[in-house]
């Protein structure tokens, strides 16, 4: 969770309002498919009138609602395939009173069985399909490893959404054949994609987002 951040001219919110959490299956071995388990969404607390919720193919998600249980459906397959593009939506709304210029930071990697995160492994494996061509432009200074940080070029009103950040997951063919000592890298492995939206307010927007952010959209 940040915390709000103050300067003597103005206050800045800069919150970490949605968190995502995706869990996508467990890899085996290189015939085997694997199958889709879904994580949790946790959301956090609101400060004063600057709010956003993390929408999920128009839907927002609050509490411990179960994400992508209809993935796999919805892209018309029982089982989730290796090197398929599956097809979701993941956009910020403005739930507050105000208007807000927006980020995400989306991570993304591999966890074992207990939960434990994986560092040996390659993250860019996870291969996210970013909608950088409606609004969002990536951070590529701060993007390296599991994590991409997006800015969001327009102001969004409350109620409205931005476009969509996320448009496709995709895991790469790759983990079927990566073999280190006669063991599969991938095999009992999971992965998982974290998205973190953090606002600031549009008054002083460009003092907002150098005080909170170190730079303007």
């Amino acid at each position: 969770m940040k915390t709000i951040l103050r300067s003597p001219a103005f206050t800045v919110a800069l919150f970490a309002l949605a968190v995502v959490l995706l869990g996508f299956g467990t890899v085996g071995a290189v015939q085997a498919a694997p199958t889709l388990t879904s994580g949790d969404y946790r959301a956090q607390v609101q400060l004063t009138d600057i709010e956003t919720a993390i929408v999920e193919n128009g839907t927002v998600r609050e509490g411990d609602n179960k994400l992508l249980t209809t993935l796999l459906a919805d892209n018309g397959d029982e089982k989730l395939k290796i090197g398929k593009a599956y097809k979701t939506s993941l956009a910020v709304r403005n739930t507050g009173d105000i208007d807000e210029y927006v980020r995400v930071t989306v991570r993304a990697y591999w966890m074992n069985k207990a939960g434990t995160k994986v560092l040996d492994v390659d993250p860019s494996l996870i291969k996210l399909k970013f909608g950088t061509g409606s609004g969002w432009t990536i951070d590529e200074s701060a993007s390296k490893g599991e994590r991409t940080v997006l800015y969001y070029s327009k102001s969004i009103k409350p109620g409205q959404d931005t476009s969509s950040f996320v448009d496709s997951v995709t895991i790469d063919g790759a983990v079927a054949t990566a073999v280190t000592d006669r063991n599969y890298d991938y095999n009992d492995l999971q992965f998982r994609v974290e998205a973190e939206a953090d606002a600031v307010q549009t008054h002083n927007g460009e003092k907002a987002m150098t005080s909170a952010w170190g730079r303007t959209n």
